[in-house]
């Protein structure tokens, strides 16, 4: 799982945009200073290196 921080106004568009990774398996906005939880899946150690998403 995975805990970001990201503005406001930015959230409901770098949800979508994280959403549609074949990785994360769920995006949830929370409340508090990390409001958006990605629960991601990565084949191995190795691959959380290769994804990369620039938002």
């Amino acid at each position: 799982m995975l805990k970001l921080r990201v503005s406001p106004d930015g959230l409901d568009g770098a949800g979508c945009l994280l959403a549609e990774q074949p990785a994360v398996h769920g995006a949830f906005a929370t409340s508090g200073p990390y409001n958006l939880s990605l629960h991601v899946w990565l084949p191995d150690l190795a691959g959380r290196r290769a994804h990369g998403v620039r938002v």
